[in-house]
């Protein structure tokens, strides 16, 4: 028989586990929602049993258990384990305090308490929140780590999802990579959650790494209490698992101590971070991910090892000893105009964090002017940086552009990126601020003045979104039922010279679905022909709450032409409901206007003796030019050629066909 080799002794010994796994979590008992009488039941048990907590109807108990913890631990999981083990004599485990609660020792806004919903997602929120609370300790920010992408795009030869489960996945974190072969945190708003098994649409941006993560014990073999302690204050909360029980479910505050019968065979099917101890309740302080209706606004304590709390207890090192901040900038500004450029402005906090001083090095795309570029840090203090658009920026084309902030801390090697992106955004050609009536053509019911705040459903807007006026239909009410079309429509406007043209305007709109109530804007260069920009939806009533910025682009219709405009449309609408309908404020055209000479084509060259460049030679010019012969710099021709000009009155055109001098002939005066 051949040896067997070490690697599948070990690859044996993950099947091994891995099978006997799904053997057990196929066999637990598994149960619903919970009625009221089932916690009629839970609260009887409590009194017989001597519980230390409450129970009673929560967001969790509404939910059948695949939905609240759906933890699967696969061969790679046991391995992940096995190779992630820290040594607990690398801890320190002295001078622990008898009571820690990490929600004392950061600011406030805190990570905030999540809901996966109905989605048997535990896994994911547990791994995200980890890394939410280190960075909220080491950057002293709140950020919004996306779940869905570790549910979407995960690369598991078992994919993990709402609906098969999965393991905590800090190891995307770090290195390992998802669908599109990317690694680190990726931003809740880059990736909403859907609470569902939804398609990765990677790649995303990515944000946050980490330089290791580690863990205590497995989900097996709980780590002794100490131990989790120390890990817990030394790299903050930990995410852990542990096994869900009807108890749990309905708990709704006190220490949790449902001491039921445990069996040998029991493993976790729930994860959650533990982010305090209290040794008075001899019981860790956890996070759940059930909404803030579970527990004591989401959070809730578990008395040591109940449940298998604290098993796997994992956390990750995050961040070098330079902080910075924000992690993302952005700049708008006017395409040609110097002083929008020049008033996009930012900052970039550089922090030292550390023991000990560090240089640091910066740089930024050719579109952006730091104030400095390296210097050194002292540990505790920090360096502000200004961030300006470089001059050169003025003569960008309108349009978005992007780039990234390299940061290196010159000690450790470390180096933070900080994503960039400027807009830059067609000149304004008219601007309506509805400071005053600009007298554009009103149908019955349009009407210039001050909102009122009346109206049905949504109601119109209380005030104006700048100043005090608006055009609105109706500022008094709701629009009429049986209403023809009714519009208001500006001025014609010039656009001749202009090209990429886009409407952009404030919006407060009430109004009923579109195939009972229309509202529209619409456009036309020849004053009947109407081309419609937006319309309300056919199926969806659209009820603004507040001012809305919208924008559209009216290139197609209104691009070099001279007779342009625009109307917002209310009506026709139907016999039933009605709604406050049309608000609009601070209207604005914006394109990009061609020069005289762009449209002429470049003007002539001017002779370099013309210093006022009036296609004139003056006594004082052409001397100065002859005296520039006299001292040998310039050739003689050069010299004959001005003085020849000068002498038929200073007048000149440039001809092309002609070399130097002699391409400046004179002229008549142009004025006789």
């Amino acid at each position: 028989m051949p040896a067997i080799s070490k690697k599948t002794t070990t690859l044996s010994k993950y099947h091994v586990l891995y099978v006997l796994f799904l053997y057990i979590s196929v066999s637990h008992f598994a149960f619903g929602q919970l009625t009221p009488e089932d916690i009629a039941d839970l609260q009887q048990q409590g009194k017989e049993k001597g519980w230390t907590f409450s129970v009673g109807l929560t967001e969790a108990s509404q939910r059948p258990l695949e939905q609240l913890g759906n933890v699967r631990f696969t061969e790679e999981a046991l391995r992940e384990e096995e190779e992630h083990q820290m040594d607990p004599a690398l801890l320190n485990k002295a001078g622990l305090p008898s009571r820690f609660d990490w929600r004392d020792h950061v600011s406030r806004p805190l990570p905030p308490v999540k809901d996966q919903g109905s989605c048997g997602s535990c896994w994911a929120f547990a791994t995200t929140e980890v890394l939410e609370w280190a960075i909220k300790i080491h950057d002293d920010t709140v950020v919004d780590l996306s779940e869905q992408w570790l549910i979407s795009c995960n690369s598991e030869i078992l994919a993990h999802t709402c609906s098969t489960g999965g393991f905590m996945q800090l190891g995307y974190f770090k290195d390992k990579k998802d669908d599109c072969g990317s690694s680190g945190a990726v931003l809740e708003k880059d990736c909403p959650y859907t609470g569902w098994d939804s398609p990765c649409k990677c790649p995303y941006p990515h944000k946050y790494w980490i330089k290791s993560y580690s863990q205590l014990g497995t989900f097996l073999n709980i780590a002794p209490v100490e131990d989790i302690k120390a890990a817990l204050y030394q790299y903050g909360p930990l995410g852990t698992y542990l096994k869900i029980s009807k108890s749990l479910i309905a708990y709704t505050g006190g220490v949790y101590n449902d001491k039921k019968d445990e069996k040998a065979w029991n493993v976790p099917d729930h994860a959650v971070i533990i982010i305090g101890w209290d040794d008075s309740k001899g019981a860790w302080l956890v996070q759940n991910s059930w909404g803030t209706g579970w527990g004591m606004g989401g959070y809730g304590y578990m008395e040591y090892g109940v449940d298998l709390i604290g098993s796997s207890a994992s956390w990750v090192i995050y961040g070098d000893d330079l902080s910075v901040s924000p992690r993302d900038l952005s700049f708008s500004a006017e395409a040609g105009s110097s002083s929008s450029i020049a008033s996009a402005q930012n900052t970039l906090l550089l922090e030292n964090k550390g023991t000990a001083p560090f240089s640091w090095s910066a740089t930024a795309p050719t579109w952006l002017k730091l104030s400095a570029n390296q210097g050194t840090i002292a540990p505790g203090t920090s360096v502000t940086l200004s961030l300006t658009l470089a001059l050169d920026t003025v003569n960008l084309q309108p349009g978005n552009y992007s780039g990234t902030i390299f940061v290196t801390n010159q000690s450790s090697a470390s180096v933070q990126s900080v994503p960039a992106a400027l807009t830059l955004t067609p000149p304004v050609i008219y601007n309506f601020s509805l400071d005053s009536n600009p007298g554009w053509s009103a149908d019955t019911g349009w009407a210039f003045g001050r909102p009122a705040g009346l109206g049905s459903y949504n109601r119109d807007p209380s005030r104006a979104y700048t100043g005090q006026y608006v055009y609105g239909y109706n500022l008094k009410g709701d629009y009429e039922s049986d209403l023809p079309r009714r519009s208001l429509t500006t001025p014609s406007l010039d656009f001749s010279r202009a090209s990429g043209v886009t409407l952009r305007f404030m919006r407060w709109l009430g109004v009923e679905e579109g195939q009972y109530d229309e509202a529209a804007v619409e456009v036309s260069n020849n004053g009947y022909t109407w081309i419609t920009v937006w319309k309300n939806p056919a199926r969806d009533e659209v009820l603004d709450t507040e001012w809305v910025e919208c924008e559209y682009n009216l290139s197609a219709v209104a691009d070099g032409q001279p007779n342009v405009r625009v109307r917002w449309v209310m009506g026709p609408t139907d016999y039933s409901q009605t709604y406050p309908g049309w608000n609009i404020d601070d209207i604005q055209f914006r394109g990009r206007v061609e020069t005289e000479a762009e449209v002429e084509g470049e003007p002539e060259p001017r002779h370099p003796a013309d210093t006022d460049n009036d296609g004139h030679f003056s006594q004082n010019e052409a001397l100065s030019y002859i005296s520039q012969w006299q001292k040998g710099t310039r050739e003689m021709k050069h010299a004959v050629q001005i003085l020849f000009i000068w002498k038929k009155g200073g007048y000149y055109r440039y001809d092309e066909t002609k070399e130097e001098p002699y391409c400046w002939v004179p002229i008549e005066n142009p004025g006789n």
